[in-house]
């Protein structure tokens, strides 16, 4: 197992009073030799790209987790016994960057692959399961599972499905075919070439079929059920990831925590408004007109995302921000919304405090910005509250972990 992918321990190093007074004696009898080493009581060894890790794996039916070829964590319910779908939650140190590997097992009574054998019951069983890791010290996700991981399948029966309804079955014999692999030499490493492996398919709750253990985990919108091409034959799997260092220790793998005062964008994922001429503000979409909200166009979003929503706000001045449109869960397959469109969920805006678009009205003087963003969201607001109750500030902090890219023009208008 390579240095790097060790996890991290604490060393340390102590000189006894024995030690010290032959290294005193040495020095006067022969000062022109070598400087002793030090004499600190202790030294603590510290690498910036170690990370605390809380990982959270569910399993049907079993799993083992590796980093690198060290085993960190065994599912506690042995394989051996039928109805396995616990939770397993746990914590371990790492240094970047990391080897992630799983071998994932479904119960099977035998090589037929089948399980219940010689009753009513017996079938073929269903694997998957799903890990999310997070860094310890800053809450943030490093990495889940999903179809970035290469999984190869070296234990699948039966190899005909028509076994599961034989009178008799027989690991090799008719349709109970079967095929078992060895684990490949060094796939635990980090180095190994896992090109050739397929990646992960993702897979619903409801195709899984989860059970007691799943719900007692809040799973990241981007942590994904996974397993082999067919859930039911694919009986053992070994499933690998490898991590480098994330830009920054705030910073997440698979969906970026982004500033709601940025501008970051996905390539493609883009926003324009035909209600906008030259940088400027249509007089229909104030109140000096029709005060109909602006229509708005948005690119491809990055993969992944399951709603987006629309925020247009003003800041007159430092801690002070107005916000006229708050819209959220608008459908995933959404590109574009007319003029005065009322699609998905209204939250307030700060002008009247209703649940509805409300037009800019400057009363000032000389041209004022206003900014129209939309943002493409992995999963729904995190929202508990009455729509009423819903402000730019409430659904930004309800999407903070659940942006996958945003999209943002500024317009100007003045009266």
């Amino acid at each position: 197992m390579s240095t790097d992918d060790r996890p991290r321990f604490t060393n340390h190093s102590q000189q006894t009073g024995a030690t010290l007074a032959a290294l005193l004696i040495a020095a006067t009898l022969a000062a022109c030799r070598s400087t002793p080493p030090s004499l600190n009581a202790s030294s603590t060894v510290t690498n910036s790209d170690t990370v605390k890790i809380k990982a959270e794996v569910w399993a049907d039916n079993w799993f083992a987790f590796y980093l690198g070829n060290q085993l960190v964590k065994e599912d506690s319910v042995p394989i051996t016994t039928e109805r396995s779908f616990n939770a397993e939650s746990f914590t371990f140190e790492a240094t970047y960057p990391l080897q992630l590997n799983f071998i994932a097992k479904d119960y099977k009574q035998n090589d037929t692959g089948l399980e219940y054998i010689g009753t009513n019951r017996q079938q073929m069983g269903d694997g998957g399961f799903i890990a999310q890791f997070t860094n310890v010290a800053t809450g943030k996700l490093i990495a889940a599972t999903d179809t970035a991981w290469a999984c190869t399948v070296i234990h699948e029966a039966p190899l005909d499905k028509s076994c599961a309804t034989s009178a008799n079955p027989i690991a090799g014999q008719g349709p109970c075919g079967f095929k078992s692999l060895p684990e490949p030499a060094n796939w635990k490493d980090i180095g190994f070439d896992d090109s050739a492996w397929p990646k992960a398919i993702a897979y619903t709750k409801e195709q899984v079929g989860v059970k007691e253990g799943y719900n007692t985990i809040i799973w990241h919108p981007t942590a994904k059920l996974i397993w082999g091409p067919d859930l039911q034959t694919n009986n053992t799997l070994l499933c690998r990831l490898t991590l480098q260092k994330p830009a920054s220790a705030d910073s997440t793998v698979y969906v970026p925590s982004i500033a709601t005062s940025g501008a970051a964008t996905t390539a493609g994922f883009d926003l324009s408004s035909a209600g906008v001429s030259n940088g400027t503000l249509s007089r229909q979409h104030t109140c000096d007109g029709a005060s109909t909200s602006p229509p708005l166009t948005w690119g491809s979003p990055p993969y992944g995302t399951q709603s987006f929503a629309v925020v247009m706000h003003h800041v007159p001045g430092p801690g002070d921000t107005h916000w006229y449109w708050v819209n959220y869960q608008i459908p995933a397959d959404t590109r574009s919304l007319s003029e005065g469109a009322r699609i998905g969920i209204f939250g307030n805006n700060s002008v009247n405090g209703k649940t509805e678009y409300a037009p800019p009205c400057s009363k000032g003087p000389g041209a004022k910005t206003y900014t129209l963003t939309v943002y493409a969201l992995a999963a729904a607001p995190d929202i508990r509250v009455a729509a009423n109750q819903v402000s730019r500030e409430v659904l930004l902090a309800a999407i903070k972990d659940r942006t996958l890219a945003q999209a943002t023009i500024d317009v100007v208008y003045s009266r």
